[in-house]
């Protein structure tokens, strides 16, 4: 007699485990909740709004993420201390994406000791005690990544932004914006305006560095970076390349500060004149040093002194039609945005692209403009607004689209 299966144990057998997405506060009222039930691979998605909470990822390697952009969703210090401590060995795949770190006064907003986590598309923004902190202990080297995140406008006695201590840390993809250490009062030397890197006899560490923006940070010594290694050797391998360091204030080192650093810096541009590295560095090729800035900026289209990508990653610059430009630059580009409102056209429910003269109705005198324009050269003309139709050529197609928008545009 043949022994029936049952279909438990097939399911068991054929079952493996699915990662849960916990919504806050949908499921659980607070972030710090959502981590508790947590497990590992699980999702924490965090509505857009203030948090004010103290947190910890308790070790668990989860992604913590805002469901929005960074400035939509706000993690601030209920108290002025520290409002995340990542100091369980969390892995590499413990994340944090798209979330805003900010209300920093008594504490470094982010405390990382002895952990690796991944930070996302996250702006740090308006501390005023260094911004992050990414320590180790001695032998036990570990390190935090930062991909796409924003440091802007944090303020500090030492390392206004970000404080790397025996830690493998790394930048790719970073800002960092109007961080500023000066003016604080002795004996404090006001040292690192954004990067503050110290490992003092504790053994060799890297600090790497990619296609990172240093822009206006201001310091005593190192306006972007202060970097200290130990006497009489080096102690920290420090590799920068393809950044830009653009008016940055110091009194030594406008850009960075080093001392007893293994140091190779390649590809990057450094303006502003005058003592941009301070101490020795190793020139790995293809750095440029101008003493002009003008012009060194030319992808911040709305002039708002943060490029223009990671104005966009971090959602302080929108950018509804994905062309890398925040969308107030496209109100020039009437092919783009034709009524000017600095919405493109294409981001409208629906784009009344045959609304010319942009007074909101498509009547005789968008016409009458339309056969003012129908003489352009579509070839040589990029914007050539008579090709309504968009197909490269001014005909009968482009009428059709003005009769069939005739009347007043939807809102």
């Amino acid at each position: 007699m043949k022994t029936p299966v049952t279909f438990g144990i097939v399911f068991a057998a054929c079952t493996t485990t699915v990662a849960d997405v916990i919504h806050v506060p949908t499921d659980q009222p607070t972030i710090q909740s959502a981590i508790d039930v947590a497990t590992d691979g699980d999702s924490i998605l965090i509505a857009p709004g203030t948090w004010r909470e103290h947190l910890d990822p308790l070790g668990k390697a989860v992604e913590i993420r805002g469901d929005g952009t960074a400035a939509e969703v706000i993690l601030e210090s209920p108290d002025g201390g520290t409002m995340l401590t990542v100091a369980s060995q969390e892995p590499e795949t413990t994340i944090f994406a798209d979330l805003t770190f900010t209300g920093g006064v008594d504490d470094a907003a982010v405390r990382i000791e002895d952990a690796s986590p991944t930070f996302v598309r996250c702006l740090f923004r308006d501390n005023l005690r260094t911004a992050a902190a990414d320590a180790g202990p001695c032998g036990q080297i570990s390190g935090a990544t930062f991909l796409d995140c924003l440091f802007l406008d944090n303020r500090a006695v030492n390392a206004g932004a970000i404080y790397v201590s025996h830690s493998n840390t790394t930048f790719d993809g970073c800002a960092f914006v109007g961080n500023d250490v000066s003016g604080q009062p002795s004996p404090y030397v006001s040292a690192g305006g954004a990067i503050y890197v110290n490992n003092w006899d504790c053994g060799i560490n890297t600090f790497t560095i990619r296609a990172c923006d240093f822009i206006d940070n201001t310091a005593t010594w190192g306006g972007a970076m202060y970097a200290q290694g130990v006497f009489p050797s080096a102690a920290t391998d420090l590799t920068i390349s393809d950044c830009r360091f653009i008016g940055n204030q110091a009194v030594e080192g406008r850009s960075m500060w080093l001392w007893y650093i293994d140091g190779d810096i390649a590809g990057s541009y450094f303006c502003g004149g005058g003592d941009q590295i301070h101490n020795g560095w190793g020139d790995a090729g293809g750095n440029v040093f101008v003493d002009d800035c003008t012009g060194a900026e030319n992808d911040d289209c709305d002039g708002d002194r943060i490029p223009d990508a990671p104005a966009i990653a971090v959602g302080l610059a929108a950018d509804c039609n994905a062309d890398g430009l925040p969308d107030g630059c496209t109100s020039n580009n009437p092919k783009i945005d034709a009524d000017g409102n600095g919405i493109p056209d294409v981001c409208e429910t629906p784009p009344c692209i045959a609304d010319l003269s942009g007074n909101g109705v498509v009547d005789g005198g968008d016409l009458g403009i339309w056969l003012a324009l129908a003489d352009n050269d579509c070839l040589s003309d990029p914007d050539c607004l008579a090709d309504l139709h968009d197909d490269g050529i001014i005909d009968g197609a482009d009428i059709g689209v003005i009769l069939g928008a005739w009347g007043a545009c939807p809102n």
